[in-house]
């Protein structure tokens, strides 16, 4: 999975009542194939208890199409009361892209609960304050996060699918609106919910191959650390230190091992910090050209389980 650009905010009062409104303007999103799946707007929680299942969202509206699925589809998820084990429901409801309605206006109320009190209610082209909502997620306990510490919006979570096929196309954030008058942008946050520790060696650009294992990793960069990045386990976070030079990284999974998700990103990387390059599949490479400074590789899974993975980093013009 993989994060694109996004802007993250920070509420005074994580548990209030928010209503957020915005428009998505769709209209250069190419066809695309199965699995295309990219998440819109997330409110994100500093911390999830039990710290066991650290992966999801308070909140999340997605842009998704399933295997089988001959349409896109908008995808509300949310912490349930009822489901178990992971407690995280979603429903999601058609989407025509190829409308001339464009772009899709989009409302979200999100009422934080406790026990079963709680519930998501999101709105398509409609007026929410006189039509029933297309989405709506009842009996959540959005409460066992603590509430919604900051919103993000932007692209995050891309599969490649998505992310692939979108390239240089145009996709478009306009009209953001929020009931909340304390919601403002947590640049100032970045130390404060960042600063993640590497917990790997350092990787020199120099074309040596280096050993680690995810299941070692840490899992408070997916949540807790960053709305814009998320891995479904533990994490492995690499120092490294670019010079401005062709920098080209190279992953590969050991045998028996998930797939594979890697992003180089800022040194103690927060909400409002963005990756600037990642990379996805058993085998892959990621370059950042013309950039200097302390950065982190970090590897986690996409799908499949935990275990030993192989990296090297080395610059071709050296």
């Amino acid at each position: 999975m993989s994060t694109s650009a996004s802007v993250s905010y920070v509420r005074r009062e994580p548990t209030a009542p928010l209503r957020l409104r915005f428009s998505v303007d769709t209209s250069e999103l190419p066809a695309m194939g199965p699995l295309a799946y990219a998440a819109l707007v997330r409110g994100v929680a500093r911390r999830i208890e039990p710290a066991a299942m650290p992966g999801n969202p308070v909140f999340q509206v997605a842009l998704t199409r399933g295997q089988d699925s001959s349409t896109f589809r908008l995808q509300l998820g949310g912490w349930c009361a009822t489901v178990s084990p992971s407690k995280y429901c979603r429903i999601t409801g058609p989407v025509d892209l190829s409308s001339a309605d464009f772009p899709l206006d989009i409302a979200l109320d999100v009422e934080i609960g406790v026990g079963s009190s709680g519930r998501l209610r999101l709105w398509l082209n409609s007026d929410p304050d006189t039509t029933e909502p297309y989405l709506l997620l009842n009996a959540l306990d959005n409460a066992v996060t603590g509430g919604a510490d900051r919103v993000s919006f932007g692209l995050f979570s891309t599969t490649t699918a998505f992310a692939s096929e979108l390239a240089n196309h145009a996709f478009t954030f306009g009209h953001i609106t929020t009931s909340d008058d304390q919601l403002f942008r947590s640049n100032f946050e970045s130390l404060l919910a960042g600063n993640i520790e590497p917990n790997q060696q350092p990787l020199p650009l120099n074309g040596a191959s280096y050993d680690g294992n995810t299941c070692d990793g840490t899992d408070l960069l997916p949540q807790a650390a960053s709305g814009t990045t998320v891995f479904a386990g533990p994490v492995a976070v690499h120092p490294v230190t670019l010079t401005g030079g062709l920098a080209k990284f190279f992953v590969s999974a050991s045998a028996g091992s998930g797939a594979l998700a890697m992003f180089l990103c800022p040194a103690g990387a927060g909400p409002s910090d963005a990756c600037i390059a990642y990379g996805t599949s058993l085998g892959m490479s990621i370059s950042s050209a013309g950039v200097s400074g302390e950065y982190q590789l970090v590897i986690g899974k996409s799908n499949g389980p935990c275990g030993v993975y192989y990296v090297t980093a080395y610059d071709p013009l050296d």
